[in-house]
């Protein structure tokens, strides 16, 4: 949908490079149906980066299951042509590295244990370094500039299975690599999952913080997926067992995410998703934009954030016991106040004017001018 993208002003997005549909057949095989050279040029048009993430071993390329198995040859030279997974990224890099893609994502949530829903890759902690470490030399070989980020972290498997944090755990191998220090430890970007409980947003991304400070490995912070899913949206019903939303309040999760990230330090933020594909009634729907196209009040609220929060230079976190305030300083002196309750219940906040002129905003976007 780019016409509703770029109304929506969007800074950047992610696109799947599916290693077992641009190669379902074999190595020779090539699908570039899969992601299309236009989609890149619509986004660029709109002033959009792509964010290329690669991820799903195809059959043919591993031993174990597929999707989630360990890339053949992984441990093999990177020039090695038995090393399926560096000769995989090596032709995505020069096939679509040249169309404006320069930061990669590798793979998704290796913290997800097998056995689990949600779970996407086989191999251990050192094995996923080993598939980010090939990925880094071999897109550096071609793109020396490029980006590389790691795999969106889900955190709350790892608290729940009572072990440390999968990027601590990830950390601790790659200060064990020799080779590491010389080249940033073969990544560039930290990257987070976020749902439902907004209050978390920020903790995680401090907790984030504070796990690479104790392994001196210090790295910028991407929100990649966050949102609350509204299963009480009268156009499209879900039954879920918990976390029952309203679509009022997945609109006001946009804001508060979009708020607390940038408080804590996160560097961007990104809405999994903008918009829904064919899924089936009934499923979990996340789309900021209905499957049949239709906008959900989030939409409008992600407008409020793209508007509103554009330009940021600095933002703090006052926390009260009943509600949250996020303060906003822009490069040209303006000031924005982020305000919510903690609770269900009415709370009163006094602004001290600081100029004769402001704007009170709602998550919506519907805007009332105060002149003093």
């Amino acid at each position: 949908m780019p016409d509703a993208a770029y109304e929506a002003r969007l800074g950047w997005e992610r696109v799947l490079f599916d290693w077992s549909q641009l190669q379902e057949a074999g190595p020779d095989d090539w699908d570039g149906y899969n992601v299309r050279l236009e989609w890149l040029q619509n986004a660029r048009d709109a002033g959009c980066e792509v964010v290329g993430i690669v991820k799903n071993s195809p059959a043919w390329a591993t031993d174990g299951a597929l999707h989630s198995g360990v890339p053949r040859g992984l441990y093999l030279p990177v020039d090695d042509p038995g090393n399926l997974w560096a000769v995989f990224v090596r032709r995505v890099v020069e096939t679509y590295g040249p169309h404006g893609v320069h930061r990669w994502v590798i793979w998704n949530e290796p913290d997800i244990d097998a056995q689990t829903y949600g779970h996407e890759f086989e191999g251990t902690v050192e094995d996923y370094y080993r598939l980010v470490k090939v990925a880094y030399r071999v897109i550096h070989q071609i793109d020396p500039a490029a980006k590389i980020h790691l795999a969106g972290l889900t955190y709350w498997h790892d608290v729940g299975s009572n072990r440390p944090l999968y990027l601590s755990r990830f950390l601790e191998v790659a200060k064990a690599d020799p080779e590491a220090p010389a080249n940033g430890y073969f990544f560039d970007v930290v990257s987070l999952h976020i749902y439902f409980q907004v209050e978390t947003v920020f903790t995680i991304i401090r907790e984030t913080q504070q796990v690479m400070v104790r392994h001196g490995v210090v790295k910028p912070i991407w929100v990649n997926e966050t949102n609350a899913s509204p299963n009480l949206d009268p156009l499209w019903p879900v039954q879920r067992a918990q976390y029952q939303i309203t679509l009022e309040q997945q609109a006001y999760f946009v804001v508060e995410a979009s708020a607390l990230a940038l408080a804590a330090g996160a560097e961007r933020v990104s809405f999994y998703k903008f918009a829904d594909g064919n899924i089936a009634a009934g499923a979990e729907s996340f789309g900021l934009i209905r499957a049949d196209g239709s906008r959900r009040p989030a939409y409008g609220a992600l407008k409020t954030v793209t508007t509103y929060f554009d330009g940021v230079e600095s933002a703090r976190l006052h926390l009260g016991r009943r509600a949250f305030a996020v303060t906003l300083t822009f490069p040209d002196g303006r000031t924005a106040y982020v305000l919510w309750a903690r609770t269900d219940q009415p709370v009163t906040a006094a602004v001290t004017a600081t100029a004769d002129r402001a704007k009170v905003v709602t998550a919506a976007g519907d805007a009332l001018d105060i002149i003093g």
